[in-house]
C-alpha cells in the first residue's frame, strides 16, 4: 500500500463548521446538552451518591448508554469512588478508569457512558466516543472493515489516539464539542446511507437526512467517507 494511501481522508475546517450548525439545528439534541449542563451546575458533587445518581440516571435516559442494565447502584458506587481516589487522576485517564465496571462476577466496558459521564459532568475537553463516532473514524482511517466497538475498547491508547491522529493530519482547530457533532453525525449519515430504513438512528436525525437541503449538505460534509 502507497504512502498516500494509508493517510487518513482529512477533515476539513468548513466541514467541522458545518456539521456544527446541523447539529444546532437537531431541536431535541440541543434540549438534551442543555438539560446535561443544567444538572451538572445544580448538582456538580461527583462524590456524593444523590448527585451521582440523579446525573447518572439522567445521562442513560437521554443517551441511552445501557448503564440500566449493569446496575444502577453499582455504576453509581463505581463513580464516586474513582473520583473520591487520590491523587486524581487527569482527563482522559478518568474516562478509562471510569470505564471499566465489576459487575458481580465480571468486568464490563462501559466507554460511551464513561466519556460522556467525564466531558458533560468533570472534563468538557475529553472526547466523547459511542459507535457512530467511532464509525466515522474508521472510515477516515480509510479500515470499513474494522468493526468501530474494536476502537473504542481501550479508550486512551486506541480511540483517543486516532482523534489525535485525525486531527493532527487534518491541522484543524476543534473543541471536543464540535469534533463530536461532526463524528456522531457523520457515522449517522454513513450508516442511513448505507443501511436506509433499516438504519437504527435517532428519529429526529433520520428525518433530517430525508430532507432535500440537509441531505445536500451531508452528503457535501461527509460524502468522501462512504465505502
Amino acid at each position: 500500500m502507497s504512502a498516500k494511501q494509508t493517510q487518513p481522508i482529512v477533515i476539513k475546517q468548513e466541514h467541522l463548521s458545518e456539521a456544527h450548525e446541523m447539529w444546532k439545528n437537531l431541536p431535541g439534541w440541543y434540549i438534551t446538552d442543555q438539560v446535561l449542563a443544567m444538572a451538572q451546575e445544580n448538582f456538580s458533587s461527583n462524590t456524593s451518591r444523590d448527585c451521582v445518581l440523579l446525573k447518572v440516571v439522567l445521562l442513560d435516559g437521554l443517551y441511552a448508554t445501557n448503564v440500566r442494565f449493569h446496575g444502577l447502584d453499582t455504576v453509581v458506587a463505581h463513580v464516586v469512588a474513582v473520583f473520591e481516589r487520590k491523587p486524581h487522576l487527569a482527563g482522559r485517564q478518568v474516562v478509562q478508569e471510569l470505564a471499566g465496571v465489576q459487575v458481580k462476577d465480571k468486568q464490563v466496558n462501559l466507554v460511551s457512558f464513561a466519556s460522556k459521564y467525564v466531558h458533560f459532568f468533570h472534563d468538557s475537553s475529553v472526547p466523547l466516543a459511542d459507535q457512530y463516532a467511532a464509525l466515522a473514524l474508521t472510515r477516515h482511517f480509510r479500515q470499513p472493515n474494522v468493526r468501530a466497538g474494536d476502537w473504542m475498547k481501550d479508550y486512551c491508547l486506541q480511540y483517543c489516539a486516532k482523534i489525535d491522529e485525525l486531527l493532527q493530519a487534518s491541522n484543524v482547530s476543534s473543541t471536543a464539542q464540535e469534533l463530536d457533532h461532526y463524528l456522531w453525525l457523520a457515522g449517522n449519515w454513513i450508516t442511513f446511507q448505507e443501511q436506509g430504513k433499516k438504519a437504527r438512528i435517532n428519529k429526529e436525525l433520520k428525518e433530517s437526512f430525508k430532507r432535500e437541503d440537509i441531505a445536500q449538505r451531508a452528503k457535501a460534509t461527509f460524502g468522501k467517507l462512504l465505502k
